[in-house]
């Protein structure tokens, strides 16, 4: 955070260059005296630019194949059931297949809101929308792999197909609400 007496033109490019890339918020503040009183105002001249994660910035397009040779067939299963999953909540949904991840296709829109990363024995999952302490606490009795929430995702790991079948109501829900949202 940068707070200044005057905030310049010059002073506002040099902070919008940096605000890419480093999260940074400047505020200006003027004195006055009002009634005999002197009290401060402040103002926000620049607010914080949301960051991407490294996922979102790194989208090298790839094809299915890429993943065949990455992951295992049988994760590469559980990211197509969880894709049918998503098609019960948006039909024309496809895979965005990049490096790091494989993420969501709308009509060639891509989207990555909800991300899936295979590897040789679980797919990591990601699901953006705000913490919710109640699905949290759902989250934690379900016994679903959730290993975090950061950056406004949750992340889910899905290790074997039946899991899907025995959580499907609450992967349901994790993808309503990043559609909901996004």
């Amino acid at each position: 955070m940068i707070v200044a007496e005057d905030v310049t033109s010059r002073f506002l490019n040099v902070i919008s260059l940096l605000n890419g890339t480093i999260p940074l918020m400047a505020i200006q503040i003027n004195g006055v005296e009002v009634n005999g009183a002197f009290t401060l105002i402040a103002t926000r001249v620049i607010d914080t630019t949301s960051l991407g994660t490294e996922e979102e910035d790194a989208g090298e397009s790839v094809n299915g194949n890429y993943w065949e040779t990455k992951a295992s067939k049988s994760s590469l299963q559980i990211t197509d059931q969880l894709f049918e999953l998503i098609r019960g909540t948006e039909p024309a949904v496809t895979p965005n297949y990049t490096k790091n991840y494989i993420g969501l296709s709308f009509g060639g829109k891509v989207r990555s809101f909800i991300t899936f990363r295979p590897r040789q024995n679980f797919v990591g999952a990601r699901f953006r929308f705000p913490r919710d302490g109640e699905l949290d606490d759902r989250l934690d009795q379900s016994g679903l792999s959730v290993s975090s929430y950061r950056r406004g995702y949750y992340r889910v790991s899905i290790a074997q197909s039946d899991d899907i079948s025995a959580h499907q109501t609450l992967l349901k829900e994790l993808i309503k609400r990043a559609f909901d949202v996004n």
